[in-house]
């Protein structure tokens, strides 16, 4: 009875009020091994999860347009294969009427007043063609186009030059190429 009192004595008290006396439960080597495998895929998955997180992702908003001042930008999103950038540029065949007029209306109105460029297509090239612009606006442009004239081939009377109209109006269906372009400043 002594050595049961003597061992009683040299357990920790929160081990008497127990009355029991815990342990940790056997863990199998199965056991372990499921716990690294699970723990290895937990690890892989959260690689994968990383990679796929760093992955940029379609835009979702119309970027913006062209400018002269240009940006690299700091979305993390991209453009999508069927993506149509914005066109702020306009150009199109158009032919001169009677009078050497051309007019032009664009399909799609541009951002804002453009300047505008007609460039005369002078097949025959005898005489220069010269296209000028009397308006200019978002929907479109009109114009004329003149051609120069050459000297009588015999000239009497240097009175007669003074009073020679050295343009003409082009002749009917010149084809003038009209460019247009948004100002910039």
């Amino acid at each position: 009875m002594k050595k049961l009192l003597y061992v009683l004595a040299l357990l920790p008290t929160p081990v008497l009020a127990q009355g029991v006396v815990k342990t940790t439960p056997n863990i199998t080597a199965a056991q372990q091994t499921a716990d690294a495998a699970k723990a290895k895929a937990d690890a892989a998955q959260a690689a994968v999860d990383a990679v796929i997180a760093s992955i940029p992702k379609p835009a979702t908003a119309m970027p913006n347009m062209e400018s002269t001042t240009p940006s690299t930008g700091a979305s993390t999103r991209y453009l999508r294969e069927d993506y149509v950038p914005v066109r702020i540029t306009r150009a199109k065949k158009v032919t001169t009427d009677a009078l050497g007029n051309w007019t032009v209306t664009w399909k799609t109105p541009l951002p804002a007043d453009p300047v505008t460029l007609p460039v005369p297509m002078n097949t025959a090239g005898a005489q220069t063609i010269t296209c000028n612009v009397t308006s200019s606006t978002t929907t479109g442009s009109t114009g004329y186009c003149t051609q120069t004239r050459a000297l009588p081939q015999t000239l009497t009377l240097l009175t007669a030059l003074v009073g020679y109209a050295i343009t003409q109006l082009a002749p009917t269906g010149t084809v003038v190429q009209v460019f247009a372009l948004p100002t910039t400043d």
